[in-house]
């Protein structure tokens, strides 16, 4: 099974178990496939943990179901990121384990974006670590603007106007 069947399958069991089950159910199944050792290893510092259970429990099932549903009819945004007119900037742990790292790398490169690969962290890097991933953003937005993507669009001539 690849990665992304597994990944699809894993949201459409948790958006088929957040409809019948209580949340911390829930929760804790996700903990126990987590460990399941296809993954690397994700010992979290027990503060952590504690922070992403409360996470978890804080969130309305509306929205986890909703961004579950979201991401398993996911289509590729590229185009769009890549006309914006404004600089990119992908983020993501070296360790991510839900997104592979290569076409997160892709997508960056595709789309002209700035990228930071935070080392040691995984899935949530704004969770595990902070310090460095605001340090790495603050460093792209204090850059001079002649250095950031700000690709001018042509102007589009609306059809049947003379030019």
């Amino acid at each position: 099974m690849s990665r992304n069947a597994k990944i699809n399958a894993l949201l459409l069991l948790v958006v088929a178990a957040l409809a019948l089950l209580p949340k911390e159910r829930v929760w804790q199944a996700m903990c126990w496939l987590d460990s399941r050792g296809e993954e690397p290893d994700t010992d979290d510092a027990p503060q952590l943990a504690g922070f992403l259970r409360r996470r978890w429990m804080r969130t309305r099932i509306a929205q986890l179901s909703g961004a579950g549903r979201l991401l398993l009819s996911r289509q590729d945004g590229t185009a769009q990121l890549t006309a914006l007119r404004m600089p990119l900037h992908m983020a993501y742990g070296a360790d991510e384990m839900v997104w592979s790292t290569a076409d997160l790398a892709a997508t960056a490169a595709r789309t002209g974006a700035h990228h930071t690969v935070v080392a040691g962290a995984g899935h949530s890097p704004n969770v595990s670590h902070p310090r460095e991933l605001a340090d790495r953003l603050t460093e792209f937005w204090e850059r001079p603007a002649s250095e950031l993507r700000l690709e001018v669009l042509p102007e589009t001539v609306p059809q049947g106007t003379p030019e």
